[in-house]
């Protein structure tokens, strides 16, 4: 079973990016979707309003997904960060779909690993081709940028829970795992195998990558920031 699946962390939308703000970049980013036509992808860092607005620009996805932490913090759901998976719904449909914190208590909302500087959270679905009736589990999450015991307990808690939630159905986990190949959390939950990153298209890392073969030539953006 072979498909086209993508991780994109679109970063938050904050005005101190200035002019790589959101709304100087999100054309771009909805092009390199479009661009890239996945069966599937998974999104890290954005809020409500730009998983909304991206949903809007790629009618041809459907989407599934919780704000990570609206509680803690008293900010609202419209400006916590979002796990969302999107997925094509000309091609797959979705049987179930979920999220979790990485967590002692996975269920309950904004809860945390000690040592994680944030909640984190996991979101899965399962998914079924409607050509074959095939299905499999996605599952996209963004490990702690701090603590590398929280990412390990994070990699370990995602391979015990996904056993259960996949019901035998093979398992694509993408993310940003905030760990370079071979340190806590991208080796616990990763194989050696199909793994690729950006930095061997780009020529550059993005901070937290590993040697890979990416077979699709590197993407081409620009963008004009509105006044």
């Amino acid at each position: 079973m072979a498909f086209r699946v993508m991780s994109f962390n679109v970063r938050m939308d904050t005005e101190k990016d200035g002019d790589n703000r959101w709304d100087c970049r999100k054309e771009v980013v909805a092009n390199i979707i479009r661009s890239q036509h996945p069966l599937v992808f998974g999104l890290q860092e954005p809020h409500k309003h730009q998983v909304e607005w991206l949903a809007g620009q790629l009618p041809e996805y459907a989407w599934v997904g919780k704000g990570r932490c609206p509680v803690v913090f008293g900010i609202g759901e419209e400006h916590c960060e979002y796990n969302p998976v999107f997925y094509d719904t000309t091609q797959l449909e979705c049987s179930s779909s979920g999220t979790m914190w990485l967590s002692d208590t996975p269920w309950l909302p904004n809860t945390k690993f000690a040592g994680s500087a944030f909640p984190r959270i996991a979101t899965y679905a399962r998914l079924k081709r409607k050509d074959d009736g095939r299905e499999f589990t996605f599952v996209c999450t963004h490990f702690d940028h701090e603590g590398e015991e929280p990412r390990t307990r994070s990699a370990a808690l995602l391979v015990a829970k996904l056993q259960e939630l996949s019901g035998g159905t093979p398992v694509v986990l993408v993310g940003d795992l905030n760990a370079g190949g071979g340190r806590a959390g991208s080796s616990s939950s990763s194989s050696s195998r199909g793994r690729g990153s950006s930095s061997s298209s780009r020529g550059s890392s993005t901070g937290s990558s590993w040697p890979g073969v990416v077979p699709s030539p590197p993407v081409a953006c620009g963008a004009s920031c509105p006044a």
